[in-house]
């Protein structure tokens, strides 16, 4: 693996832990629906946008809202929870401190929406780290499809080959992999019963992650 020119990683869950704030927002707004969304079933939605996630329980349980009020909503109660305390997830800020060291750019690439990415960056006071913040809703298909990370690298001037995708589950590793990219995958308290075989490295944490391999090493 490597050298690399370009570092892209996922948010939920590899920056920070906010996959329990999204299925808590997600319940709040279910629930004036009557529809509980269980912590099994969310797993299936783990890389999709809130749009796919919406569409799919409107499908299956019958939701009255529409998906875009319904997006908008968890948006809302998403913020809301991101805002009242966040921290980054373990060995992030060093890997950031590690590429600015070596002029790596860094950005991220998210199923998330724009207004999510950036209450997460900015409450966790990341936003410098970053070259560029990339949702989903730039591209047509989210993950797996490999459209965002191919936006992202080519708005970078980066070939997909230079590039290392971090992940933390199925959906990701998959997208960056049809995407022509290295990925490193970490696993979280969702993903690490999940099969994440298919990255070129498996870290229980990014604190494990060996930086000589940014250079090729």
């Amino acid at each position: 693996m490597g050298p690399f020119e370009l570092v892209l990683f996922d948010m939920d869950g590899v920056i920070a832990d906010t996959e329990p704030l999204h299925l808590e927002a997600a319940n709040r707004v279910l629930a004036a629906e009557g529809v509980r969304l269980g912590a099994e079933e969310s797993r299936e939605f783990l890389g999709s946008t809130d749009a796919e996630l919406f569409a799919a329980l409107k499908e299956r349980h019958g939701l009255n809202q529409p998906v875009e009020r319904l997006v908008a909503a968890k948006t809302r109660e998403t913020i809301a929870l991101i805002r009242a305390g966040l921290a980054p997830a373990p060995g992030v800020c060093e890997l950031l401190i590690q590429l600015k060291m070596r002029s790596i750019p860094a950005v991220v690439a998210s199923s998330s929406v724009p207004e999510l990415i950036d209450a997460v960056v900015d409450c966790l006071g990341l936003r410098s780290s970053f070259a560029g913040l990339f949702s989903a809703q730039l591209v047509g298909r989210g993950k797996p499809h490999p459209d965002l990370f191919l936006l992202a690298a080519r708005r970078l001037g980066v070939l997909p080959q230079d590039c290392l995708v971090i992940e933390d589950a199925p959906a990701g590793i998959a997208a960056a992999r049809a995407a022509g990219m290295a990925v490193a995958a970490v696993r979280t308290r969702l993903t690490e019963d999940l099969d994440l075989s298919a990255a070129d490295l498996v870290l229980d944490s990014l604190e494990q992650f060996d930086y000589e391999i940014l250079d090729g090493c």
